[in-house]
């Protein structure tokens, strides 16, 4: 009998829990996603976007491919049952895409043990926009009303993780086919107005009159808003030619405002570690871009601080009436201390609890979000509005 040592037993790799998981974004990123979309479009032109309930079909022994494949057990949380189907998943079927052709979404990229209906999904989503989002409430209120009617399920944590990440990589599934379909109606747009600027050109110059030209005095990129600003508000920056009446004395109307309620706690583990970036658009600005506004912000009030720039306060003694104003300096001082939200130096939240204190968000006069920032200090900032401005 031979007993090996140490050295020449072979050594086996485990992946660590954060490994593991980042291996699984990445195929959920490049791999599965991807390949859902076409799957996802048919099937929403099939259904009259999710018009008709998902058909559920157990699929096992009907693949012609020469890998072995392995059998799947998927329980199909649909909305008013559970039902559990039988998949066989391999090299040329996966399991997401068998259950996206039936109007599931899997809760795994390879071998998933849940699946919800789309129709289910959809409406959480839009449900989530409307309230703040909770995942454990509504999991839990799920559970109690398929188990009042017989469809015993197990753990509750169970379900919510995996809830979870079905919902949170179906919602990247509907922003990527956004920005496919979104993508496609832009070329076409940009084609369209292009072939009609050389008409209209080509007709002024038969008609011997002056083409217009573009100011002159501003960059050619900032003659019209970007593709990104008239997709969030095609009524504020979707015009043909917003610059045609220069006697306007604002192009656009926009609003800035700050939220407190909308926190984020620290990790009291003091782990920081975070989640992979999703591969889709958002509506933040990146932190890095709000750090280097704050840095730009600090130098130029510490330029002006040595200049002597910043007007001191008026004494009670010297307390006059300021040019153009009717009031004395002591009344507009008080009213200003007045206004607590504008104070950046009072604290509104706690930076030693919540990693972000708040959200500043830019809207435009149809309240439409255009940017929104995560404010980490514990008030208001100049950067925070200036970042949102540029």
């Amino acid at each position: 009998m031979y007993f090996p040592n140490d050295h020449d037993a072979p050594e086996v790799t485990r992946l660590s829990n954060r490994q593991k998981k980042l291996n699984q974004w990445r195929r959920w990123s490049t791999e599965v996603i991807p390949s859902l979309v076409p799957l996802f479009r048919a099937y929403l032109r099939d259904t009259s976007n999710l018009r008709i309930p998902a058909v559920l079909r157990s699929r096992d022994g009907d693949c012609s491919c020469v890998s072995s494949g392995r059998t799947l057990q998927v329980t199909c949380v649909l909305f008013d049952r559970v039902e559990q189907i039988q998949l066989r998943a391999c090299a040329c079927s996966s399991a997401p895409s068998q259950l996206m052709s039936m109007g599931l979404f899997a809760c795994a990229p390879i071998a998933p043990s849940l699946a919800m209906d789309l129709r289910l999904l959809h409406s959480v989503k839009t449900l989530f926009v409307r309230l703040t989002p909770n995942t454990t409430a509504w999991c839990e209120a799920l559970a109690v009303f398929l188990q009042e009617r017989g469809y015993g399920l197990t753990t509750q944590n169970n379900l919510r993780r995996r809830f979870s990440n079905a919902y949170h990589w179906y919602c990247m599934l509907v922003m990527h086919n956004y920005d496919l379909v979104s993508g496609i109606i832009n070329a076409s747009r940009l084609q369209s107005s292009g072939d009609q600027a050389e008409d209209s050109d080509r007709a002024l110059e038969e008609e011997d009159e002056p083409v217009p030209h573009e100011d002159a005095n501003i960059p050619r990129g900032l003659q019209h808003p970007s593709d990104y600003l008239r997709s969030r508000c095609p009524l504020c920056f979707g015009g043909a030619n917003l610059r045609k009446e220069r006697d306007q004395l604002v192009d656009f109307i926009v609003c800035i405002d700050a939220c407190f309620t909308q926190k984020r706690s620290k990790n009291p583990r003091g782990a920081k570690g975070h989640d992979p970036l999703n591969p889709t658009k958002s509506v933040f600005i990146p932190s890095e871009t709000v750090a280097q506004m704050e840095a730009h912000t600090e130098r130029c009030q510490s330029k002006g601080k040595e200049r002597g720039q910043r007007a001191s306060r008026p004494s009670e003694e010297d307390d006059r009436v300021e040019e153009g104003m009717q009031v004395p300096a002591s009344v507009l001082d008080s009213c200003g201390d007045s206004f607590i939200a504008a104070d950046e130096k009072r604290e509104k939240a706690s930076t030693n609890f919540f990693a972000d204190t708040g959200l500043m968000a830019l809207l435009c006069q149809h309240d439409h979000v255009l940017w929104l920032v995560n404010m980490t200090s514990a008030g208001k900032k100049q950067h925070y509005a200036l970042a949102l401005i540029q």
